[in-house]
């Protein structure tokens, strides 16, 4: 049972001991994450159990908060978890504090490799992957559910112009560069970007798995207008220089060194539809309409409210 705040009318957990559940997932990789963080974040605060759905890549199903010394109310509390709205008095307001809970409960559990991934390792060749700590890693978001022409799954997904990637190769000078994609390609500036510059290598054999433990490892890296890659840039120990869109961002995180871009004349959020005109919009913008800022990286970066969920 859930109380209800008298000035908010928002329902709120005044108890200690919940039996709370995700009730399901919502989208795909990235958002499962924000939803298991924001759970965490309520069952740590209630001291309570938390259990998760069976999922393909995270084999975690129960965390247990509870302390012997409360009268643990085992109500049931399910929900999704998702926004801050669906986490009670309890959401997670801030980058930095989601980015605990990804290090102390998740990025472990991800980076295990599996036996069969192990074996494998040891008999192919990954030279074509390989993240060194000059390697720029760019992550390229593509998929039929936002690049199919008409009426994309999520009209505010659009995604970076080629202009962007060429921006942050030239202004700093980058050599080595890989790209993480899916395999349908269907992104154009995937192409145009290997077209641009033939020396960008591109991951192979794409998996979420083995796609995830690329961003985790990359020192420098380019995030696209991705819940995955907004993740993975926040949750990984190793990066140091975060490239990203602004419409897509991370926010007040103190170790990282931020360069946000600003796209004059593109497209906007809403107005999503992957149409022609956009398709060569994302392939003919050009570089001087792209800006940015740089938060460098110092101990004295004020809290700032996340930008999502």
């Amino acid at each position: 049972m859930t109380s209800v705040d008298k000035e908010t009318g928002k329902p709120t957990l005044e108890k200690k001991g919940y039996r709370i559940a995700v009730e399901y997932w919502v989208g795909n990789l990235g958002n499962h994450l924000i939803q298991i963080s924001g759970a965490l974040n309520v069952a740590q605060n209630t001291q309570s159990t938390l259990t998760l759905p069976k999922h393909p890549l995270i084999k975690l199903k129960h965390f247990d908060f509870t302390s012997s010394s409360n009268v643990n109310c085992n109500d049931v509390v399910k929900g999704r978890f998702f926004y801050q709205t669906d986490c009670f008095q309890f959401p997670v307001r801030y980058d930095v504090d989601r980015r605990r809970l990804f290090r102390d409960y998740l990025l472990d559990h991800l980076q295990r490799k599996t036996l069969r991934e192990s074996l494998a390792d040891l008999v192919s060749s990954k030279d074509d992957d390989f993240v060194g700590p000059d390697t720029l890693v760019i992550n390229i978001r593509s998929g039929r559910d936002i690049f199919t022409p008409g009426k994309p799954a999520q009209d505010d997904y659009m995604q970076p112009p080629l202009s962007f990637y060429k921006r942050i190769i030239e202004s700093h000078g980058y050599d080595d560069c890989l790209i993480v994609t899916t395999a349908d390609r269907l992104n154009p500036c995937v192409d145009a970007l290997l077209a641009w510059k033939p020396s960008i290598r591109i991951k192979r054999n794409p998996s979420v798995r083995g796609d995830l433990r690329t961003l985790l490892a990359a020192r420098h890296l380019v995030m696209c207008h991705s819940s995955f890659s907004w993740c993975f840039a926040l949750m990984s120990r190793n990066l140091e220089v975060l490239h990203q869109p602004e419409t897509f961002r991370i926010l007040g995180v103190p170790d990282l060194s931020i360069y946000t871009y600003h796209f004059e004349n593109y497209i906007v959020p809403g107005e999503w539809t992957f149409s022609d005109a956009q398709r060569d919009l994302m392939l003919s913008h050009p570089i001087d309409a792209v800006t940015f800022t740089h938060q460098p990286a110092h101990d004295n970066v004020n809290p700032v409210p996340s930008a999502f969920w």
